[in-house]
């Protein structure tokens, strides 16, 4: 039941972006308020302050140091090569599986909002 209210908030959050995402005032994603809650419900589990693959996503700055056991994670402005992207929008990333790890797919909304949090340059 903890779970509930924040999964509730940040698919309101999610409508709103999606709903934005066409106009053109382009919705700017923030950080702290659209990002670290996906990270917070879905990865930290695995990868916070002692993570999997050498992966912290608790904090902006451990995600950036982009200090993995496979290099940086994050590349602003370059989704695409991005391994964070990689890895939870394809079902066979070019290294290691899909996330979450055994879970099911992020939604597709939580990850155009990575995706274009990427897109704007990866900033806090």
């Amino acid at each position: 039941m903890k779970l509930f209210y924040p999964s509730i908030m940040l698919t309101v959050a999610t409508v709103v972006f999606i709903g934005c995402k066409g106009d053109a005032n382009k919705t700017t994603i923030n950080y702290d308020y659209d990002v670290k809650p996906i990270f917070e419900m879905n990865c930290l589990e695995c990868h916070g302050e002692n993570g999997m693959a050498n992966l912290n996503l608790s904090t902006y700055d451990d995600l950036m140091k982009g200090d993995s056991d496979n290099g940086p994670v994050v590349i602003p402005y370059d989704a695409e090569n991005s391994l964070l992207y990689q890895k939870v929008s394809r079902e066979d990333p070019p290294i290691g599986s899909r996330m979450p790890y055994g879970r099911n797919p992020l939604p597709s909304s939580q990850i155009r909002i990575i995706e274009e949090w990427i897109l704007q340059g990866a900033k806090k």
